[in-house]
């Protein structure tokens, strides 16, 4: 029996090596609960495999967070033409081995989906796929797979644990084309760079508008999702924010969590309905594995305000005929603001028309 020590404060995580000298696993604080001296206590998580990074000193070991590595020398490849997978792990074990695979998730232990067959494109980090052959595992190399026998498509090369479907890391996607440009007639050409990115198809948005929101993840898992939170709320410095979103979605477009365990969505977009926000500033978030923490944000958009000022000579009746009463964004903000500015005028809410009356500059 062994022990290590480590001081982990919320959201940091420690990765323990060649647990039974199998493979590693990742404890995680996901939340620390201060009461009393007495009651205090903290609720871990526990990973198999390498899933986090250790801020700071975070451990009084050395062998806290993930340093393995794993690129491929091209974005894409020509059917036949020869892939270069680089790797490197400054903790590998014996019969570690690289896969290439199309279209596979990783589930939220680090589990590689994928179904072995014999057609598989893989061979231990030693370059072979004999274990005689591996007396010896190789902290680092450059491993050549041919591509004649992959079809058109998206693919990942992994880095994988001990002889398993462990996940240790995984490369950018990279595809093999066909006809000189082209995929498989039931797919789009795929773009050459899959730069961590999120976007929204506008910068404002009046309150009944669909608001897309796109992503681009080069490491996804099938519980990633999307949400939508105050342009103001804070991201700790550990890169967690908080359970305060207004709308959300998982990135393969439900909110049913069934639906998505057997899709990690590289690249897509979500839709959100504008009426299910108030007038106000946003932001779209990534955020890794049905958990708080932020992969990537949105700049910030609007939803319900036509620009940061009262729309000059803006006016509107108040009142039922013969009464009516011209009203301009002066009155709205007068007093009762809020309420005020939730009533509506041809269509729209008079913090579109008001926002700097309403508070909302």
């Amino acid at each position: 029996m062994s022990w290590v020590q480590a001081s982990l404060r919320e959201g940091e995580a420690y990765v323990i090596d060649d647990v039974f000298d199998l493979y590693s696993i990742t404890v995680k604080v996901s939340k620390i609960v201060t009461g009393s001296d007495a009651t205090a206590f903290a609720k871990v998580k526990v990973f198999r495999g390498k899933r986090a990074r250790c801020i700071d000193t975070c451990c009084f070991e050395n062998n806290c967070g993930d340093d393995s590595s794993i690129s491929v020398d091209k974005d894409s490849y020509q059917p036949g033409e020869e892939i270069t997978v680089s790797f490197s792990n400054n903790s590998p074990k014996s019969y570690d081995w690289i896969w290439i695979v199309d279209g596979a998730s990783v589930d939220e232990f680090g589990k590689l989906s994928e179904e072995w067959s014999s057609e598989a494109l893989w061979l231990y980090t030693c370059g072979s796929k004999s274990k005689k052959d591996c007396s010896e595992t190789p902290k680092s190399g450059d491993l050549k797979f041919d591509s004649s026998g992959l079809q058109a498509g998206r693919y990942v090369a992994y880095y994988l644990w001990k002889d398993d479907n462990t996940v240790a890391v995984a490369s950018s996607p990279f595809t093999v084309i066909q006809d000189g440009n082209t995929l498989s007639p039931t797919e789009a050409p795929t773009p050459s760079s899959y730069a961590l990115a999120v976007a929204t198809s506008a910068s404002s948005y009046s309150l009944d508008e669909v608001i897309e929101v796109s992503f681009v993840n080069p490491n996804p898992t099938h519980q990633d999702w999307v949400g939508i939170y105050s342009a103001d709320e804070p991201v700790s410095e550990y890169g967690a924010i908080s359970k305060n979103y207004l709308l959300w979605q998982y990135t393969c477009g439900s909110k049913e969590r069934g639906d998505c365990d057997e899709i990690a969505v590289f690249e897509g977009s979500i839709n959100f309905d504008s009426s299910d926000l108030d007038a106000g500033k946003y932001r779209a978030y990534l955020l890794f594995g049905n958990d708080e923490n932020v992969i990537d944000r949105s700049e910030e958009f609007t939803v319900g305000l036509a620009s940061c000022e009262d729309v000059k000579e803006f006016t509107f009746l108040k009142g039922k005929p013969p009464n009516q009463k011209v009203k301009t964004c002066k009155w709205v903000g007068k007093k009762n603001t809020n309420k005020r500015c939730k009533k509506k005028w041809e269509g729209e809410r008079l913090d579109f028309y008001c926002p700097d009356s309403c508070g909302l500059c």
